[in-house]
């Protein structure tokens, strides 16, 4: 979705039949800059990406409470009936000041672009965290140890608050969009500006966990299935949907299997290759040899010696032969 306007039409197809559905919401801050090229050159294309950039980024508001504000309108959250992910499993979240990774983070711009380098939001990414990027690295700064997920909710934030600007940059494929610190960077140099940024603590209790927890917050039946190591349980397609135990499969897959019927080899000769003897028993088969000799008896039928044939029974077909030219005559 581009818009919580596209959002919000798209999540209301399901459930249109009285039944429960499910509306799931795939995010990643890569997903933004690659539909950012697709709607920069709409009016309010960037404005209606980042607020949908920001629904997927809250951690505690009413997901259907952000919908109705979008619009203009009014929604108490209790009339949710957690409904949604945020009203079904809360979260304690502390607000933390992240304004010195901000400046942290324009100031790498900065030196990068003094040394001619553009960086997009993934390698910004990378130059905060110590990587090489191209021929730049980061030097002059202390940074501080935060994770490439902060990192990426904090890139997200700064670009909703003005801190951040993309500035787009077309090729012969493709466009590319570079991050260049934002119309309201100066304001993050004001003593009084602050940055604050969600972060979850810890998973509420609700009222579902009745169950009481030892000093470990696990019960007894918890820890003995936390002792014992997870098994990995193989089921194929084609056996899952017939009943009985697994031996009960077996036997009945090894009937299956029948033996492979061996063809008898028949030699022919290539002399009578045109020859076409269709279906045959085994006692009609006609195996067809040469012998090539000096004999006697292949010096009266021959130089090449004597073609000798016999069918399966071992009668002579010499005679056969004769029969059929007579008859043919």
């Amino acid at each position: 979705s581009k818009s919580m306007e596209n959002l919000y039409q798209e999540s209301g197809r399901a459930g249109r039949d009285n039944q429960k559905s499910h509306c799931i919401v795939y995010y990643r801050l890569a997903d933004i800059f690659r539909q950012s090229c697709m709607v920069f050159t709409e009016q309010t294309g960037l404005d209606n990406l980042y607020g949908i950039m920001a629904y997927c980024t809250d951690l505690t508001r009413c997901r259907r409470s952000v919908i109705a504000q979008h619009f203009g309108e009014s929604w108490d959250r209790s009339h949710c009936k957690e409904m949604c992910d945020h009203c079904q499993n809360p979260v304690e979240t502390e607000k933390k000041n992240v304004k010195q990774i901000c400046q942290q983070l324009i100031e790498i711009l900065n030196q990068a672009s003094g040394l001619e380098e553009r960086l997009t939001a993934i390698k910004l990414l990378d130059a905060y965290q110590g990587k090489k990027v191209g021929g730049f690295r980061v030097s002059g700064l202390n940074l501080a140890p935060v994770t490439r997920d902060v990192l990426e909710r904090i890139i997200a934030l700064m670009l909703i608050k003005g801190y951040l600007r993309e500035d787009f940059h077309f090729t012969a494929y493709t466009t590319i969009s570079y991050l260049l610190p934002g119309d309201k960077r100066s304001l993050l140099k004001c003593d009084s500006t602050t940055v604050l940024l969600e972060c979850i603590q810890r998973q509420k209790s609700t009222k579902d966990n009745s169950k009481p927890q030892s000093k470990t917050g696990l019960c007894k039946s918890e820890k003995q299935n936390s002792s014992t190591k997870p098994k990995l349980v193989i089921v194929k397609a084609q056996n899952s949907s017939e009943p009985g135990p697994s031996t009960e499969r077996e036997k009945v897959s090894e009937k299956k299997k029948l033996p492979l019927k061996r063809k008898r080899p028949v030699i022919i000769d290539s002399d009578d290759s045109d020859l076409d003897f269709g279906e045959q028993s085994s006692e009609s088969l006609v195996v067809k040899k040469r012998y090539i000799g000096h004999s006697p008896s292949s010096q009266e039928n021959g130089e090449n010696g004597v073609c000798s044939e016999t069918n399966g029974v071992g009668n002579s077909m010499v005679d056969a032969i004769e029969l059929d030219s007579d008859s043919n005559d």
